[in-house]
């Protein structure tokens, strides 16, 4: 045999000696991953410090699992990929039986730190995988699945509308016309006030329900809320106007003349202290006028004396009917705040149109 095919014959041997080692432990043993070695898991794979260590990251979105309005959270499922390289951990996959990759331990090689800083969620909510799949070319690729709660401010959510619409516009706004049609209300009766008081207590129970779901560290208060507080403010100041209102016409009821007794009697003419009259026996009269002629003369006078009396009765009736000067005060004070009432509400609901459409 010559020299020449006894080197073939040599690398063929060696070539077979060399692929029958077709295990994971036989490439793990070559990568020196068998036994604890702290290089590998300390220290950044590269063979030059200068060298930049390109990490990509994929997350992918599952679900959302809630959303906090209050705090502006957002809890969703999300599963993150990892890939970077290893320059020590890279093999000829011809030299092992064709193995491309292999699944290493996550304690055994070196891992990037991956830090989300909007996370608010505790470390039991990260679920890491086990094992770490690495390449021939030396890629690493690393996967764990998290329960993320972030208050990422890149992330917005919109609200629904109808539900708010359902919930908080309408039943507002019904109470608003409820607070403009108690303007027709009369005073006399005493329910004007109580009503407005009814509303008005129901404005704030729709506040408190409004204060659990708006978010307590906005910076500008939302549209809905300043709705409810201006309509709020509206009913409270309509409050106030029927209250003075009903304070002045009790005053001007305090003030008129307090009326005669029913049992009165109404003295005539001739009944009166300086009517003529005579005096008993012995006396002599003030001033002496002569009796009367005859008979219908005296009816004459009675009947003189009474349409006095009743045209008396009738002017003091018409003066009790008169409103007084407070009573006019509280009407015109109630006339003035209707129309300023209605111009401010419809301002308000215009201004808020215009400002939900531009915001659109």
């Amino acid at each position: 045999m010559t020299p020449l095919g006894t080197l073939a014959l040599l690398a063929l041997m060696g070539v077979g000696g060399a692929q029958t080692d077709c295990s994971y432990f036989g490439l793990l043993t070559h990568l020196n991953l068998t036994t604890g070695n702290a290089m590998q898991t300390a220290l950044r794979p590269v063979r030059n410090w200068t060298t930049t260590t390109h990490v990509q990251l994929d997350l992918v979105l599952y679900g959302i699992l809630g959303v906090d309005e209050k705090s502006q959270t957002v809890t969703t499922h999300v599963w993150i990929q990892t890939r970077w390289s290893n320059e020590f951990l890279s093999w000829t996959p011809s030299g092992f039986c064709g193995i491309n990759h292999v699944l290493v331990p996550r304690a055994a090689v070196w891992l990037p730190d991956v830090i989300i800083t909007e996370d608010a969620s505790d470390t039991g909510s990260i679920s890491y995988s086990p094992v770490v799949r690495v390449t021939s070319r030396g890629r690493m690729v690393s996967s764990l699945r998290q329960r993320l709660t972030s208050t990422c401010t890149f992330i917005t959510i919109s609200r629904k509308p109808m539900l708010y619409v359902i919930i908080f516009i309408v039943p507002l706004f019904y109470f608003v016309l409820l607070d403009v049609a108690s303007f027709f209300i009369n005073e006399a009766r005493g329910e004007k006030l109580s009503f407005k008081v009814t509303v008005l207590l129901s404005i704030s129970v729709l506040l408190l329900i409004l204060k659990d779901l708006l978010p307590s560290t906005e910076a500008e208060l939302p549209m809905i809320a300043m709705y409810c507080c201006v309509i709020f403010v509206l009913v409270g100041l309509s409050l106030l106007e029927a209250m003075l209102v009903s304070f002045l016409i009790d005053l001007d009821g305090c003030c008129k003349n307090p009326e005669a007794p029913e049992g009165e009697a109404v003295q005539l003419e001739a009944d009166r202290p300086d009517a003529p009259e005579l005096h008993e026996a012995g006396g002599t009269p003030e001033k002496s006028s002569p009796p009367p002629s005859r008979p219908g003369d005296l009816l004459e006078l009675i009947l003189q004396e009474v349409k006095k009396v009743g045209q008396e009765a009738r002017g003091r009736d018409k003066d009790e009917k008169r409103p007084g000067r407070y009573r006019r005060l509280a009407e015109i004070i109630d006339s003035v705040f209707f129309v300023l009432y209605l111009l401010c509400i419809c301002s308000f609901l215009m201004y808020m149109l215009l400002s939900a459409y531009f915001q659109m």
